[in-house]
């Protein structure tokens, strides 16, 4: 893997992702003060429902639309794998309305805003396959403009809707809806994917080869579903929405920090996918994961007072805010949101060397952790049960990967400073949770500095990267 062009990646990446994630992030204190924890808390569930919908229905198959156009060289077998994958995506569409529509009128508690949350699905997932046609044709200036423009839709939607109309649940699904259709209307524009579907470049042996690919990767996603989704069914079953609002509010700063992750984890993945042809897994992929594992961490350290003193912000704007309390779960989200990440990481390997289907097997040992954990903590532990059964629950799925890569290629990782920020961060976050103002704010500006000495080499290398862009 070419340590420069996956830096340069990455650089791209962040650019468009950092700049639209700000207006994200600014989405925070506005739902904070305007939003009702019912509503947030009911759209959150509707979009677990959706991550486990569209891998079932659409097989996936974004997984093998990036790994057969990439690693491709023939023009017209690339043009079969656009174009088929097209006209199925298309066709699943049309069947996920259906489905969604006979479950609703069949079940015993059926969906409200059933519309809304069949736009949701499928908006998302054309939108998601397009962004994955961006890629694999090596788009990438495409892909990063179209999300900052999908993204200002969406704040802006929601400001429009907060603030002129007052509306609240509505303004959670009408502004997601319309960032992902302006996402995937100017991606099609400037690709013109839907051009390439004709008699000559549909190919059912292609699909099949595609499906046969991405089909064990629906078992993985499934199973991911389950780390982070099986909790908050619990939490809507037995406490109800509210609660469920509190653990998605908190969940909203770890949202950040995956998202963060995520653009590293695309660029590794398009480049250990690009050099396998090559070099295969070499020193230098341990080398990034390692590095990868200390930048998180250093941005999980340097969070948490920041976040702190958010709660602190907003209980002083509005003292009756729905979600002060929230304040107690964002810590182990955080944790859980960097194994998650580096799981990703660990994974591109499997990819690399053609044995997914041990994606599929650690993540159902991880997720078969999660759910047995949960059912036994959450009487007693409530909100806090569910959380630290997800962080065990990806650790074990960390681990198991870390073994059985080792069963295929040499992958020794040094996890000695691994270990020593962890323990930093959990001692940072108790001191930050029972501390007052002045010694969280001291412990922001130490850390933020502490975290930068540490990474200064990849700081300065990736500022030079940015400027040339």
């Amino acid at each position: 893997m070419e340590g420069k062009r996956l830096l340069k990646k990455t650089g791209l990446y962040f650019i468009g992702n950092i700049s639209s994630k700000i207006l994200t992030f600014i989405l925070v204190p506005i739902y904070a003060l305007y939003i009702k924890s019912e509503d947030l808390g009911y759209y959150d569930y509707t979009q677990t429902v959706m991550n486990i919908a569209v891998p079932i229905f659409f097989v996936a198959i974004w997984e093998a639309i990036l790994k057969f156009v990439l690693q491709e060289d023939n023009y017209e077998k690339k043009e079969k794998v656009l174009a088929t994958s097209a006209l199925f995506t298309i066709i699943m569409s049309i069947v996920t309305a259906f489905a969604a529509i006979i479950y609703n009128l069949a079940a015993s508690e059926p969906f409200t805003h059933i519309h809304y949350v069949v736009l949701m699905i499928i908006s998302y997932a054309v939108m998601f396959i397009w962004q994955y046609y961006a890629r694999s044709l090596e788009e990438n200036k495409i892909y990063v403009l179209t999300g900052m423009l999908g993204t200002t839709v969406n704040f802006l939607a929601n400001i429009i809707m907060i603030f002129v109309f007052h509306l609240s649940i509505d303004t959670l699904f009408v502004s997601y809806i319309l960032g992902n259709i302006s996402i995937a209307v100017i991606l099609e524009a400037k690709l013109g994917i839907l051009k390439r579907i004709n008699k000559k470049n549909l190919d059912i042996k292609v699909l099949k080869k595609m499906l046969f690919f991405s089909a064990p990767l629906v078992l993985n996603l499934i199973s991911t579903w389950l780390l982070s989704g099986f909790g908050r069914m619990i939490i809507n079953d037995r406490f109800g929405n509210y609660h469920n609002g509190l653990y998605a509010f908190a969940n909203r700063f770890a949202i950040v920090i995956t998202m963060l992750g995520s653009v590293i984890n695309m660029a590794i993945i398009e480049e250990a996918l690009i050099s396998a042809k090559k070099e295969g897994i070499g020193k230098g992929f341990t080398d990034t994961i390692e590095t990868l594992f200390r930048l998180f961490q250093s941005m999980i350290i340097a969070a948490a007072p920041l976040i702190t003193i958010f709660y602190f912000v907003i209980k002083l704007i509005k003292k009756d805010t729905d979600f002060y309390d929230s304040v107690f779960y964002f810590p182990g989200l955080l944790l859980y949101s960097l194994f998650m990440i580096m799981t990703t990481s660990f994974g591109t390997v499997f990819q690399v060397i053609n044995k997914t289907k041990y994606q599929f097997i650690t993540t159902a040992i991880g997720a078969a952790a999660t759910v047995i954990i949960s059912y036994a903590t959450i009487e007693k532990f409530s909100l806090h049960g569910i959380i630290a059964a997800q962080i065990i629950g990806s650790m074990v799925m960390l681990l198991s990967r870390y073994i059985f890569i080792n069963k295929y290629i040499s992958f020794t990782i040094n996890w000695l400073p691994i270990i020593i920020l962890l323990s930093v961060y959990c001692i940072l976050s108790v001191i930050c949770l029972y501390s007052n103002i002045t010694v969280v704010c001291l412990l922001s500006v130490t850390s933020i500095i502490a975290m930068a000495y540490i990474n200064r080499s990849f700081i300065k290398n990736f500022i030079n990267i940015i400027k040339k862009h």
